[in-house]
């Protein structure tokens, strides 16, 4: 008799299995690369489209001793972005925090590996941050590789967290007019980012199963997103994207697909209408929402010392606007809206900001510290 045949587990029902082994999974998991595998940890869940987090949750302790620091400034930079707690988690030394206990399960045997593909696949949300990681490779053998490679074709769900250097994002724009080439099969003279960045997209117009897609985008710098030509960059993937909602409708076995994209709010004084979305005008199939983006990043000195600095995008006056939302101030209580708009206008008809801040705070009695 085959030792599968004695197991419990294993000759229960398929729905019965996938009740126990949910128990184990989070329902979201992180597919990273780590020494050259595809691995997989549990997702925290971070709130990828709120206000609240500016960099200041992630600090280590109330000390500021060099080390505190220094920890602290290499949270702020995580690749991760809003993950960066998950990062720490998947790539902790202790295996037990490694979050990949349903991924282990897949190789106990077949019958329990195809439990684990459809599982993952069918009932997961499956985080991603970085370019590479949907592309198969069929020239690594391993475990690893065999069951991303039959969970990614199957994926309902799928976030995506890219928090790219600001060359990446500059070379896109200078290189808008040939992102279309890069789709194509000829990339020879196609620079390598937009050769990347395209096939990214169209390895996920690649995924049949798809029904959702959220997009979280920042790059990794102190200055503020607007620096980013987003039109340029985002133009070509928009209609990429398009042109697969167009060809699902004709289909009646393929699901429906929801894009979200979650940008940090563009700031007044540098957004402009031919380069950026500023009036949110992006096609009527794709939602796009707005954060405050961080406000602390990691600087580091002429001798390699890593620390905090403090830089605030679009609203500088974030403080004062949370100080008047208070519910309690009654009467006074001011909605955060109101202050961006009046920030937005100060930047628009060119006035001093700064100074106009100043003056604000000294009249209510109160200092709030803009770096």
């Amino acid at each position: 008799m085959h030792p599968q045949s004695q197991s419990k587990l294993l000759s229960a029902p398929l729905e019965i299995r996938r009740a126990i082994y949910a128990q184990i999974s989070s329902g979201h998991l992180h597919a990273f690369r780590s020494q050259s595998k595809i691995r997989f940890s549990g997702c925290l869940q971070p709130n990828l489209g709120d206000n609240e987090h500016a960099g200041y949750e992630r600090r280590v302790s109330a000390e500021n001793d060099d080390a505190s620091q220094a920890r602290w400034a290499r949270r702020l930079s995580s690749s991760w972005g809003p993950h960066w707690e998950c990062e720490e988690l998947a790539l902790a030394k202790d295996e037990k925090l490694c979050g990949g206990d349903v991924y282990k399960l897949g190789f106990v045997c077949k019958k329990m590996f195809l439990d684990i593909r459809d599982l993952v696949a069918e009932s997961s949300v499956i985080n991603v941050m970085d370019l590479d990681i949907l592309q198969s490779n069929p020239d690594d053998s391993s475990p690893s590789w065999n069951l991303w490679d039959h969970i990614r074709p199957r994926i309902q769900v799928l976030n995506v967290t890219l928090r790219l250097p600001v060359a990446f994002y500059t070379e896109l724009e200078e290189n808008a007019e040939v992102q279309d080439e890069a789709a194509g099969r000829s990339t020879t003279a196609v620079p390598t980012a937009c050769t990347n960045w395209i096939h990214f997209w169209v390895t996920i117009y690649g995924l049949q199963q798809l029904r959702k897609l959220h997009v979280w985008l920042d790059h990794d710098d102190e200055s503020s997103w607007s620096v980013v030509k987003e039109r340029q960059v985002l133009t070509p993937v928009f209609g990429i994207l398009a042109t697969e909602l167009k060809a699902r409708s004709t289909m009646c076995d393929v699901p429906a697909m929801q894009f979200l994209f979650n940008l940090p709010k563009l700031h007044p004084g540098i957004a402009r209408p031919e380069t950026h979305f500023v009036e949110e005008i992006v096609p009527s199939s794709i939602m796009m929402e707005r954060r405050y983006r961080q406000r602390f990043h990691r600087s580091m000195s002429d001798d390699g010392a890593l620390s905090v600095a403090y830089k605030s995008d679009f609203p500088i006056m974030h403080a004062i606007a949370d100080f008047y939302s208070n519910e309690s101030l009654g009467a006074i209580m001011i909605p955060v809206q109101e202050f961006e708009e009046i920030e937005r206008h100060l930047w628009l008809t060119g006035q001093d900001v700064q100074r106009e801040i100043r003056e604000l705070t000294s009249l209510n009695g109160f200092s709030v510290c803009y770096f």
